[in-house]
Parts: structure tokens; sequence; C-alpha cells
């Protein structure tokens, strides 16, 4: 007895090829990001206005009025929890780095919002995340996929006509 082949489900198939999934995930965690930023933003304000912490205003400011300094702890939970969440059962090994890297860029972030820290310290933490970003988590732009007209090839012609001209040879420039 031959077995009736079922037919297949279009529609199924439709969202498992890969390019549908990932753009289902990124649009999911763009998402997932937008609603808890939204969710968390009130509560912040609340804890801001109870506890008195403002901005004072300072001629480098361009606000008008008092702000809770405190916007960036929404972004943080946004970003950290839909990239956790929508990465789930994604090998990306990466991603352990670059949660690390925006933790400790969070919490400079947050120490310079409540204490107004030096940009000395700032710096040394922006560059030890970029080290491990680039060290550890093998995080690099290798390709700008056509943003703003900038593709690697356009990238590397650039460097290897400067490295030609300032490198080797001096003559590029030289009209003769």
């Amino acid at each position: 007895m031959k077995k009736k082949k079922q037919p297949q489900n279009k529609l199924n198939k439709q969202f498992t090829h890969p390019a549908i999934m990932n753009l289902i995930l990124i649009t999911s965690a763009i998402l997932l990001s937008f609603i808890l930023i939204l969710l968390s933003v009130p509560p912040i304000l609340k804890v801001a206005r109870t506890k008195n912490l403002f901005e004072p205003f300072e001629e480098r400011k361009i606000h008008t009025k008092i702000i809770p300094p405190l916007g960036g702890v929404a972004i943080f939970i946004g970003f950290t929890l839909s990239s956790i969440i929508a990465t789930d059962g994604l090998s990306f090994d990466s991603l352990k780095y670059i949660i690390a890297s925006v933790i400790a860029m969070f919490f400079i972030g947050l120490k310079d919002d409540l204490l107004n820290i030096s940009a000395r310290k700032k710096i040394i933490v922006q560059v030890i995340t970029a080290v491990i970003l680039i060290t550890l988590g093998d995080v690099r732009f290798t390709n700008f996929h056509g943003i703003l007209g900038i593709y690697e090839n356009w990238i590397y012609n650039q460097y290897r006509f400067v490295s030609f001209c300032y490198g080797r040879n001096h003559k590029c420039f030289q009209f003769n």
C-alpha cells in the first residue's frame, strides 16, 4: 500500500527560508526593543523625579528645561533584552562580548550622568570596550552593504590609493 504524500503548506515553506527568518528576527528585535523602551521610560522618570535627579543647566548643554539624565537606562534595557531574546538559539559567539561592552559603556554613562566623570575616564573605558570587541569578540566592519554608497571594495581601494601615494610612490600628485 502506497502512502499518500501530504501536500506541503506553502506558508510554512515561505517562512522557513533563512533570509525571511533573519528578517523576522530583526523585525521582532526592533519591535521588542521599542516596546521595552516605551514601558520602561515612565518608571525611570518617576524614580528620577522622586529622587530629584535632574541635569543642571550648563553652557555646553542644549536643553532649555530641566530633564532627568536617565534616558540611557531605558535604551540599555531595550537593547540588551531584545538582543538576547532575538538571538536565542542562534550561534552568535560574539554576543557575549558585545553585551559585556554594552554593560561597561552603560555603567560609565550612568556614572557620568549622576556624578559627571572626566573625559579621560570615559575614553579609557571606550578604548577598553573597543579592544574587547575587536580582539575577543572578533567584531569588525568589513562591509557596509552600500550604506551611504560605501562598500568593502571602496574602502579597500581608498586604502590602497592612500598607501600607494604616501607609502611607496610620492609622485602620485605630481604633474609633469
